[in-house]
């Protein structure tokens, strides 16, 4: 006879096994789909491929002008983290440490911006106004300020993890402000 725990483990693993099967059985619809010739989805649109086409995803992406969109998501990513840590860290360090005089208040602003809604509508009006549309730095700008209050809370955590006499041994040793976040603070 098998243990009630055991009896429990087995139906939670049945149930996230089927919960697995449905959510992976739209993905393999659409992989056999892909891989089908023109010909052979029009007459058989939902059985197995019979003769794998792997040509089909090299026409989508020169149709596509995927190279385009790919290269504009790797520059924009890569500049946007860079933006980012950067501009997060200068920000959560005197906020993580008490620094300005209101720490508090300024840490609470940027949470805010977690659960606050965006208006996109007027934002779009701003940023055309702006010229801003169709611009790689306009949508830098709002990518990166869309992810700040999420990375000034990380930041934040973390500085406050880091004991306090590492500060202190850094001032006692006279190094900068900046010379210590950047040296010391950013690669931890």
């Amino acid at each position: 006879m098998m243990s009630s725990k055991r009896l429990y483990h087995i139906a939670v693993s049945f149930i996230m096994l089927c919960v697995t099967a449905v959510m992976l059985f739209p993905l393999l619809i659409v992989i056999n789909i892909s891989l089908k010739s023109k010909e052979e989805f029009i007459k058989y649109p939902l059985s197995l491929v019979s003769e794998v086409h792997f040509d089909n995803f090299l026409s989508a992406w020169k149709q596509g002008s995927m190279g385009i969109y790919f290269k504009n998501s790797v520059i924009i990513t890569i500049i946007t983290v860079i933006g980012v840590v950067i501009i997060t860290c200068f920000a959560a360090y005197p906020i993580a440490r008490g620094h300005l005089r209101f720490s508090g208040f300024l840490y609470k602003m940027f949470l805010s911006g977690l659960y606050l809604p965006v208006s996109l509508i007027p934002l779009i009006y701003l940023m055309n106004y702006m010229g801003f549309i169709n611009f790689y730095p306009g949508y830098i700008i709002y990518v990166i300020s869309g992810q700040i209050p999420v990375s000034v809370f990380m930041f934040c955590g973390f500085i406050k993890s880091i004991p306090t006499e590492l500060d202190k041994a850094a001032t006692v040793d006279g190094c900068p402000y900046i010379k210590y976040i950047l040296t010391i603070i950013f690669p931890l």
